[in-house]
């Protein structure tokens, strides 16, 4: 069975839009990086209905690219760009 690989960066590009690529080729531009993880877990999805195997990487504030699992929420408010939690 074939792999696919959907990645999503941790910083916007430098058009402040977030890249989506799959097998390291450009899929899509969103303007959010919510956006674009929702649209790379539902090309998984559907990637997975064509008997095909996917994956979705998210890359951390670390440069460590992690394997997205569906228990990952979604902060309970946006940070503004750079800012960190304390």
């Amino acid at each position: 069975m074939q792999t696919v690989v959907f990645e999503v960066p941790y910083r916007p590009n430098e058009n402040l839009a977030w890249d989506v690529r799959r097998d390291d080729r450009l899929v899509g531009q969103f303007p959010s990086r919510v956006d674009a993880l929702r649209y790379a877990v539902h090309e998984a999805v559907h990637a997975g209905n064509e008997a095909l195997t996917a994956l979705v990487t998210v890359e951390g504030a670390d440069g460590v690219r992690r394997l997205f699992g569906g228990d990952v929420k979604r902060p309970l408010e946006e940070l503004p760009f750079g800012a960190r939690p304390h």
